[in-house]
């Protein structure tokens, strides 16, 4: 983990936000997938893409105006007729391998700033044993004077 110091006074708190806004992002549909499982969406796939045919535009058509998507694109398909690329869809791989490296960042960062704490501690403690051996042997050698 490199810089642990720096881990603790500026990184953790944006790994831990991160990892909360993914939490709230996160949704299940248990119509879809009984099993419960955690779902991120829309989002845009960059390795799946699918094919739309356009209906009713007679083929002249292809502006959809000033809010098309980056991940919708016209052009003119296989029989002449316009198709849009889509590339939306729900939890696309690339989400859950941020999400999982992600996630696992974040309980490292944990478990790293939890061992420091734990050396901070365990040398705290040290060193309050140590000065109570001084204060002890000083006073020894005091009554040893007298």
């Amino acid at each position: 983990w490199g810089d642990a110091e720096a881990l603790r006074l500026r990184d953790y708190d944006m790994l831990k936000g991160a990892a909360r806004f993914v939490q709230e992002y996160l949704f299940s549909d248990l119509e879809a997938y009984p099993e419960g499982w955690l779902l991120t969406g829309p989002s845009q796939s960059p390795e799946n893409a699918y094919k739309l045919p356009i209906i009713g535009n007679g083929g002249s058509d292809t502006n959809h105006g000033s809010n098309e998507s980056h991940a919708v694109f016209t052009h003119t398909g296989e029989g002449g007729g316009d198709e849009l690329t889509i590339g939306i869809c729900t939890s696309p791989l690339v989400d859950n391998e941020i999400i999982r490296e992600l996630f696992h960042n974040t309980i490292m960062a944990t478990k790293v700033l939890r061992r420091m704490k734990e050396d901070k501690a365990l040398k705290a403690g040290h060193a309050k044993e140590g000065n109570r051996r001084l204060d002890e042997e000083e006073k020894e050698e005091e009554e040893e004077e007298k």
